[in-house]
């Protein structure tokens, strides 16, 4: 009993600083990204998303699913072989190594061409070089944060991201306050290479702290084809979901001048904020859909696809519909061009919450594979359009823009009507149904609201902005229950489930 109640007792702590942690990360990064976009303004916001997006590629790559493997593996034999763990640490800990060098160095070597050839901006070559550091210790940084996880002790993780954040906010009020605005790029990202500096050494101290152990050289050998194969379909996953998120920049990046792509990074940040704080519970529910019995494993499914529709469904119309409040008010009239995008993605928030919620069960029930060439197919989908709106609005840039923001949108919502597909072959679970009819008059209801007000409300600021949402929030939940689109019931049931996967 006592035993239990430690265990009950962790839970609820690491499940607390999981929170915050994830509150931090992604309420900071929003932050973040606004303070960057009104201190470098358009062009100089487009550059800096051109070079972080694809430092994130080069970070993506030289992870390979390393770090989930090694969580995995070290999970399953720490407590009963110290001896396998460490082999397992020692040599998934090389493999990082050696290939964070490669990229790093690689990213290096492709600076030149990539700024003067790829994206025609020679100002690109520094930022590139000095992100090819950033590369090399926020990779390194990332494996042993890894370590955290298995030992429950994400306190520390928690606290590393609130002082990354606290350092990222000062160094760019600094910046912002002293450098002119022609260095301020090649300031942001040197600061950005100090604090991922300082991240690898409080994560590596600290990792070495709580595994003494798993730090020391030992020889034997471990199942490398069975880890190999895991790290397969983690591999395919991972790379076509950066591909999916970050790619459209890139297209823009080699299409447009920076502005464009400023334009666009700002909405696409707006509406991947948005999606990320609805679903922040993700962490939660693998290990819930893990455990769950099978019926109540459906249940549930079908009823947060459900709940998380009726949230995100709203917030993707309104987006829509006050695309110019939202960006005027969060990143000032300077980006007033980015409005046309952001009324195209803002849909992306319920495809996006669908897919992650979709992977969360196929990862859960170990069926990843067909889930795996989904994500594929998507890619191409986004590939083949966005080659085919390049060459129909080649004449207009701002064309250009909403036909890679039109892309996207497609190539998310192919994914998420053949996860619903797949949940239905593999599980035979109705995740979507005539509910999704009463969701979407509800929001027409709201929209129709929201298009009355903007008549009376010509100018942007946000004392307008609340008295329009408020009420047309309001009609929604209001029309929602007239048509019997929700019930009551229907919350305390999902609470119900994940205080109590296993029950029957």
């Amino acid at each position: 009993m006592e035993n239990s109640l430690e265990i009950k007792e962790q839970i609820v702590k690491n499940s607390f600083w999981g929170i915050i942690s994830s509150l931090t990360n992604k309420i900071g990064g929003f932050i973040l990204a606004i303070l960057l976009s009104r201190l470098l303004m358009p062009a100089g916001f487009g550059k800096y998303s051109l070079a972080i997006t694809i430092s994130f590629f080069f970070i993506t790559f030289s992870d390979l699913g390393i770090n989930q493997t090694l969580i995995r593996y070290v999970s399953l034999c720490i407590d009963k072989n110290s001896r396998e763990s460490a082999l397992y640490v020692n040599y998934l800990f090389k493999m990082r190594f050696v290939i964070t060098v490669i990229f790093s160095l690689v990213l290096l070597l492709i600076a030149y061409p990539l700024s003067y050839y790829i994206f025609k901006d020679s100002s690109l070559f520094f930022p590139f070089v000095i992100l090819s550091i950033y590369v090399f210790f926020i990779s390194l940084s990332s494996f042993f944060e890894s370590l955290f996880f298995i030992k429950k002790s994400v306190k520390y993780i928690s606290i590393k991201e609130f002082l990354s954040f606290f350092f990222k906010i000062t160094s760019i009020w600094i910046i912002g306050a002293w450098v002119i605005l022609e260095f301020r790029l090649i300031g942001i990202f040197f600061s950005f290479v100090l604090i991922s500096i300082f991240s690898f050494l409080y994560v590596f101290n600290f990792s070495k702290c709580f595994y003494p152990t798993l730090f020391r050289k030992i020889n034997g050998r471990i199942n490398k084809k069975e880890m190999f194969k895991f790290l397969l379909f983690l591999n395919i996953q991972n790379i076509s979901l950066m591909i999916l998120t970050q790619a459209s920049i890139i297209f823009l990046g080699v299409f447009l001048t920076a502005e464009f792509v400023g334009y666009y990074n700002s909405s696409w940040i707006l509406v991947t904020g948005i999606s990320s704080l609805i679903f922040s519970f993700s962490y939660i529910l693998l290990p819930v859909f893990t455990n769950a019995g099978e019926q109540n494993f459906k249940n549930m499914l079908k009823k947060t696809f459900r709940l998380l529709f009726i949230l995100s469904m709203p917030i993707s119309f309104g987006l829509a519909i006050l695309s110019k409040f939202f960006i005027v008010i969060i990143y000032g009239y300077d980006y007033l061009p980015a409005s046309i995008p952001l009324t195209i993605l803002a849909f992306l928030i319920p495809c996006m919450i669908g897919v992650d919620l979709s992977l969360a069960a196929f990862s859960a029930r170990s069926k990843q594979k067909n889930f795996s060439l989904l994500m594929i197919l998507s890619v191409m989908v986004l590939f083949i359009l966005s080659f085919i709106f390049v060459r129909i609005f080649i004449s207009s840039p701002s064309m250009i823009l909403m036909g890679i923001a039109l892309a996207t949108l497609l190539s998310w919502g192919f994914c998420l009507i053949f996860s619903i597909f797949l949940l239905k072959k593999e599980f035979g679970i109705n995740v979507i149904s005539r509910w999704i009819i009463k969701v979407l008059f509800s929001c027409f209801v709201m929209g129709g609201v929201l298009i009355f007000f903007l008549n009376f409300f010509k100018e942007i600021n946000i004392f307008n902005s609340v008295i329009i949402i408020l009420p047309s929030a309001l009609v929604y939940f209001i029309s929602l229950r007239i048509v019997g689109g929700i019930e009551t019931a229907e919350f305390r049931e999902i609470l119900r489930l994940l205080l109590n996967p296993k029950k029957k």
